[in-house]
């Protein structure tokens, strides 16, 4: 059995994922976000196989021996001590909507006001990402998002009041399927 995180792009040099990634559970609740999400943009929540992320070979891609802890509730960083991001993965990340892009496709859709999305405030001058205290802003969007969409929605409606969260702090939001044998996390899910 397979289990999807709802993935904050804190950071693209050296890529990032942020601590704040969260468990999705049911399934049913996530395939209705996807076909949401896919019906404004094929690539507006991208899926990755998280074991193709690192890399340990030039020729591979992907390795299940490197595969961080991704339930570990800390940052990911591909910055080659001791992750290194595969070919494969790079390619997958090069390939992102923007934040602004996504936020975009996601006020078009009507989903602005209803989600307080505010993309003016996530970029400064130029469209670049504000660095000022990110990783603490990313954790305070999530907790704000969990809180603003309880009700509104089931675990689709929160999922996506995080996602808009983050996109508007000016992260990229992946979903990352980890296959294989774990244990349960309790508590991960929303």
């Amino acid at each position: 059995m397979a289990r999807y995180w709802l993935t904050p792009v804190t950071a693209k040099e050296p890529l990032t994922l942020g601590a704040g990634r969260l468990i999705c559970e049911p399934q049913e609740e996530l395939e209705r976000l996807r076909e949401l999400l896919a019906g404004l943009h094929p690539r507006l929540l991208p899926l990755f196989k998280a074991s193709l992320l690192p890399g340990d070979d030039a020729d591979a891609c992907g390795s299940e021996e490197a595969e961080p802890d991704w339930a570990g509730g800390r940052d990911i960083r591909f910055d080659g001590l001791p992750l290194t991001l595969s070919h494969c993965g790079e390619a997958f990340i090069d390939r992102l909507l923007s934040p602004r892009e996504a936020l975009a496709l996601l006020g078009e859709a009507g989903f602005g006001a209803q989600s307080n999305i505010a993309p003016q405030a996530a970029f400064a001058e130029g469209g670049e990402r504000l660095a000022i205290g990110m990783g603490l802003d990313v954790m305070a969007a999530t907790a704000a998002a969990e809180g603003a969409w309880a009700g509104s929605g089931g675990a689709a409606g929160r999922w996506f009041g995080v996602m808009a969260a983050w996109l508007a702090a000016g992260c990229e939001v992946i979903l990352l399927r980890e296959d294989g044998s774990f244990s349960e996390v309790a508590g991960c899910a929303l």
